[in-house]
């Protein structure tokens, strides 16, 4: 078997941006169509008939003198030979194939490429826990021609919200009054229940045994770009890496990579006067943004981000003899309990050291993500 087969485009084309403003949302989803006519023949069989070509046969036909070949789903990217412009973020999403009843050996292809459009999209993936806000550039096109370097592509960027709960040492408390109305208890820390003093004896230790927290709000950035080459090892020395030179205005260590998606793509090029097929990867890169800093029992804040903060709350202190101490309920008890010390184990509270035990604790953080230069790959 031989077959012969003539790949065609033809000039019934088809296009159409949609817009998606919905729930604040901003951003536009290309669709592009194709037609082509696909021709089997077998010169060395007198007896072929049509019948025996399959429309898959026609689906992933490649012309046996152009080279000229059906786009694959997934896989190529929209560009017009004609009017030689291209759309690399445009991917074949769908194809048809009907065979012709007047003649069995003839197929119609119709391709349909897509932008990444629509909600949390980017091109090739994005962020889930939040509603997408925009895109970078939230509008159809102009006509361009074929890229010659990946950095020729202008990469997609959407942004989302989620959020983070962040532990309080302290939060204005209110009571019920008795009369419908709250009761104000002012400013209290949130290790203990919070009780009026009314007998003159000082605070309750009645611990509270959860965390009192708030959200706090985090940036996702979600950036589709192009690279020529992307490897597995790639994958792994950048994923859970944050930032060392600032990163789109934020600090370092804020921003972590924690999701990369990377597909191969058949992209259109510039190759000198004319245009040839390269394999390109479209990389979209989830990027959380994490500024948050711990205040400690002097007011100055520890930058902690992606890192791991931790409280210097324990059950032991050096007192003033330089001897270890035990935190007690009461010193009649004997009961052992926990307090704040300093990051030289002192006690909060003792004359010298500053703070208090019911104010906020100091903090250590420990570095427990790995850096990366973002300057070396990322292109938005």
């Amino acid at each position: 078997m031989a077959w012969v087969y003539e790949v065609c485009q033809l000039r019934n084309t088809g296009y159409s941006a949609n817009a998606n403003n919905s729930g604040g949302q901003k951003s536009c989803q290309l669709t592009l169509n194709q037609k082509y006519i696909v021709i089997v023949t077998d010169p060395s069989d007198s007896n072929f008939h049509g019948s025996q070509v399959n429309d898959i046969h026609a689906a992933a036909a490649k012309d046996s003198v152009t080279n000229v070949r059906i786009p694959q789903v997934n896989y190529n990217t929209y560009y017009d030979p004609v009017a030689n412009v291209s759309v690399p973020l445009a991917v074949c999403t769908s194809k048809t194939v009907t065979r012709k009843q007047e003649n069995t050996a003839v197929f119609e292809v119709n391709c349909s490429f897509q932008t990444g459009g629509g909600s949390g999209g980017g091109g090739g993936g994005g962020a889930k826990q939040g509603k997408a806000q925009e895109f970078e550039t939230p509008q159809d096109p102009e006509p361009q021609e074929p890229p010659t370097n990946v950095t020729d592509i202008v990469p997609v960027v959407t942004r989302s919200v989620v959020g983070r709960d962040i532990v309080l040492n302290s939060a204005q408390a209110y009571g019920a009054d008795g009369l419908g109305e709250d009761l104000d208890l002012g400013v209290r820390s949130t290790r203990y229940l919070p009780t009026l003093d009314t007998f003159g004896n000082g605070e309750l230790s009645n611990e509270i045994d959860q965390p009192i927290t708030r959200k706090q709000p985090l940036l996702q950035i979600t950036v589709t770009q192009f690279e020529d080459t992307f490897t597995d090892q790639n994958l792994l020395e950048r994923c859970f890496r944050v930032n060392t030179q600032e990163y789109r205005g934020f600090p370092i260590k804020s921003a972590m990579i924690t999701a990369i998606n990377a597909v191969e793509q058949e992209i259109t090029v510039k190759d000198g006067a004319g245009v040839a097929q390269e394999v390109w990867h479209r990389v979209t890169y989830n990027i959380m943004i994490d500024e948050y800093s711990a205040k400690d029992s002097t007011g100055t804040s520890l930058f902690i981000g992606h890192a791991h903060g931790v409280p210097l709350i324990g059950h032991w202190y050096f007192d003033e003899n330089g001897d270890a101490r035990q935190f007690l309920v009461g010193e009649e008890t004997g009961i052992g309990n926990v307090g704040l010390i300093t990051v030289l184990g002192e006690r909060l509270g003792d004359p010298g050291v500053g703070g208090n035990q019911l104010g906020a604790p100091d903090y250590v953080r420990f570095d427990t993500v790995d850096e990366i230069d973002f300057e070396g790959f990322m292109q938005a």
